[in-house]
């Protein structure tokens, strides 16, 4: 009876995250037009949802974002996460890993991924959304690939003590 609780009392946390996202959403929708930065993000939504929730400004700029992509390019993703088939961290790797792709790629994809979701890791979950992510657009992935590779690096740099730091 207790797991049943905890799970029970988990899809009810969800709800309410998912909620509070979507009037996040709606809250930077209703700011004045001249208040929008040269990319399209609210200069003072971030400072006014920092106050409210007692988070810093880049914690409720992460959850303006989060609610921002949900609302824009994920929006069966948001109703997975009201539903209580996602969580909070779920719903924004779903959200973060899909950041390249246009809103219509990104719907693709999670019309793809959301039925493989249930009782998955967040590690699984990423899997399965990667994979997602490279067959909804090849040719960016292989470039983002090629790019990353070039910038692979390997330095050994001197610290105190007489040790090294080697980064790969």
């Amino acid at each position: 009876q207790l797991i049943d609780a905890l799970a029970g009392w988990g899809k009810l946390a969800s709800w309410a995250q998912a909620r509070q996202s979507a009037v996040i959403a709606e809250f930077a929708k209703r700011r004045p037009p001249d208040w929008m930065d040269a990319r399209d993000v609210n200069r003072f939504a971030s400072e006014e949802i920092a106050c409210a929730l007692s988070l810093t400004v880049r914690g409720a700029g992460d959850r303006l974002g989060l609610a921002q992509r949900l609302d824009e390019a994920l929006p069966e993703t948001r109703e997975a996460w009201e539903s209580g088939v996602l969580d909070w961290p779920r719903a924004n790797l779903i959200a973060e890993r899909t950041t390249t792709l246009t809103p219509e790629q990104s719907r693709d994809v999670e019309r793809e991924i959301l039925p493989k979701v249930v009782n998955k890791t967040t590690g699984q979950l990423r899997r399965i959304v990667d994979r997602a992510v490279i067959s909804a657009d090849p040719d960016a992935a292989a470039a983002r690939h090629e790019t990353a590779r070039q910038q692979r690096d390997v330095t050994v740099r001197p610290i105190e003590d007489g040790m090294a730091l080697l980064t790969a």
